[in-house]
């Protein structure tokens, strides 16, 4: 008979052997190591790309809030050139007061305007920024930006166990705005999650149907490994699944 407080089995690591209870908690030291490491590149990330945005414009209020932790940094050129704007105009009301207060051009002189205005035009700058953000990340640039964080996991990892915590990417499940907000892409296994709360008011328009698609079509070197077989790990359709993604 073996005494209640013993362990069943052994696991041996270099021809020494360690109680499975102890190797348990060496892994999950490992592990803890490993979500640092994980934590410190994407403060590096942060810290490289956001840098050199200057304190008190439009731009850094906007990636101050943890609800758009989603979005990367559209470039100023991208921005001044007209053609990338071509057909976002007249989706946008107040454009003009709308780009001009994105861009830090009026942002101290809409006095000018009536009071209960102003709110209406900081809303619509968030919705021009987002249009113009769901066709930069489609650019080699703005793609190579969300690649960064798809490494680093900032969209989360999908659930099942089977798709061996791969990256999430953000999606729409929508081409028009103000029919439902951002969800979380699984290539894997092609499902779709609800992400956390916080995302909720995020429209999904200011990422796209397609991204995820586009975004592994050009880079196919981060598609999902295959198993022994030479199949995905998981085959199925694309469905609003209700686990959500912390």
């Amino acid at each position: 008979m073996t005494n209640s407080g013993s362990y069943s089995s052994l696991s041996a690591t270099n021809n020494i052997q360690i109680p499975i209870k102890e190797s348990e908690q060496i892994q999950q030291f490992h592990n803890c190591k490993k979500e640092e490491q994980k934590k410190e590149e994407q403060e590096e990330v942060y810290e490289n790309e956001y840098s050199d945005l200057e304190y008190g414009t439009w731009i850094f209020d906007f990636f101050e809030l943890p609800e758009h932790d989603f979005f990367c940094l559209v470039d100023d050129d991208y921005i001044y050139d007209n053609f990338n704007l071509v057909g976002i105009r007249e989706q946008v009301d107040y454009y003009e007061h709308a780009f001009q207060v994105m861009m830090d051009w009026e942002r101290t002189n809409l006095g000018i305007l009536q009071e209960e205005d102003i709110p209406l035009i900081e809303k619509a700058a968030v919705h021009l920024y987002g249009l113009i953000h769901a066709r930069y990340i489609l650019t080699e640039k703005g793609q190579q930006k969300m690649i960064k964080k798809f490494k680093n996991y900032e969209f989360g990892e999908c659930p099942r166990d089977l798709c061996n915590k791969y990256p999430l990417l953000p999606i729409s499940l929508h081409d028009k705005i103000n029919e439902g907000g951002v969800k979380l892409f699984c290539y894997s296994c092609r499902k779709v999650y609800h992400p956390e709360k916080i995302f909720n008011k995020i429209d999904g328009v200011y990422f796209g149907t397609t991204f995820p698609h586009f975004l592994l079509f050009c880079n196919p070197e981060l598609k999902p490994k295959k198993n022994k077989i030479g199949i995905s790990f998981v085959n199925g359709n694309i469905d609003e699944n209700k686990t959500k993604i912390k």
